[in-house]
């Protein structure tokens, strides 16, 4: 494990704020360093607030058996974003809710067999899943070769990772197919 810790500001005006080298590029590719494991390299970062020091600060936090609402205030138009809401155990964007819930209600058992422990790899899991969806959302001219390639691995890792997706890997096979029929005709 390699680990740098340090204090830094950053914020919506200042989001490059880090280091620009952590590890070697040897030591990364390294095959017994352990971050490289079957291929795939996954890089987890951890930051922790201290005290929040904005123009928004939480005002509230509603808790309920499906969903908690943790609420903020704000005096800015564009922190409206910032509003954070835990659905299932998952936490999206409050634009996001309408459509995660939603996905729960048609496909209760979604993330049963889910095996990921560290809230952040869910979180990040869940944001590929409503891209992959959004992806397979559009209609088969607008979709590439390049798009249904990545939505493939995607379904991919997504299922290995404990998420119950056939009927999404059903939409990615009409896709597929009608992709094949526009290519044909």
């Amino acid at each position: 494990m390699t680990s740098i810790e340090g204090r830094k500001w950053f914020d919506k005006k200042a989001p490059e704020w880090g280091w620009e080298e952590m590890i070697s590029l040897t030591k990364l590719n390294d095959i017994n360093s352990g971050f490289v494991v079957n291929g795939e390299l996954m890089i987890v970062a951890e930051v922790e607030t201290f005290e929040a020091v904005s123009t928004s600060q939480v005002a509230a936090v509603r808790d309920d058996s499906e969903w908690t609402l943790l609420g903020y205030y704000s005096s800015s138009e564009e922190d409206k974003d910032d509003v954070t809401v835990v659905v299932k155990g998952f936490h999206v964007l409050d634009s996001q809710v309408n459509q995660v819930k939603e996905i729960f209600e048609k496909h209760p058992d979604l993330a049963t067999n889910l095996v990921l422990k560290n809230q952040n790899l869910k979180n990040v899991y869940m944001g590929f899943l409503l891209d992959l969806i959004k992806t397979l959302s559009k209609l088969p001219k607008e979709l590439t070769e390049e798009d249904l390639n990545f939505a493939d691995s995607t379904l991919s890792d997504l299922t290995n990772a404990g998420f119950m997706l056939d009927w999404l890997r059903l939409k990615l096979n009409r896709a597929l197919e009608k992709q094949i029929a526009c290519d044909a005709g």
